[in-house]
């Protein structure tokens, strides 16, 4: 009898073992598949990030080329005389050009930026970009006036 009982027990220990042990690989296994959908988040996030940074830097570029040709076109409309308004137009012209070539070099080096500041990144890049649309355009009008 106490065989009997002892056999009873040994089974079902066993089959306890057993179904913890089942369990135990059925999270392994659950949190392998769960790397590997991150992984493969993560890499889709990279290439997304990816894209949107070429992108955008082809359209910073092609505002800083527009903005090149505009700020040639003030230049080239710039006051012939020596009076104080023909200089103080011409120092904000040079500053504007000295301004977009800053943005040329601050899209070059964009690539560098962190995925994580990526956003602040174009944020503040788009700010100063229209800002220095926005001073064009107010040249612009001031040159025809």
């Amino acid at each position: 009898m106490k065989n009997k009982i002892a056999k009873i027990i040994a089974l079902a220990l066993l089959a306890t073992v057993n179904n913890v042990q089942a369990q135990g690989n059925e999270k392994v296994e659950k949190a392998r598949k769960d790397v590997l959908n991150a992984k493969k988040e993560l890499e889709e996030a990279q290439k997304d990030s990816a894209i949107d940074f070429h992108a955008y830097k082809a359209e910073a570029q092609n505002k800083i080329a527009e903005n090149k040709i505009k700020i040639a076109e003030l230049k080239a409309k710039s006051p012939k005389d020596n009076s104080k308004e023909a200089a103080n137009y011409k120092k904000k012209v040079v500053a504007l050009e000295e301004k977009n070539n800053e943005l040329n070099r601050r899209i070059q080096r964009a690539k560098y930026t962190k995925q994580t500041s990526w956003m602040k990144f174009k944020e503040e890049f788009k700010h100063d970009m229209d800002g220095v649309g926005k001073s064009i355009g107010d040249l612009f009008k001031s040159n025809t006036n």
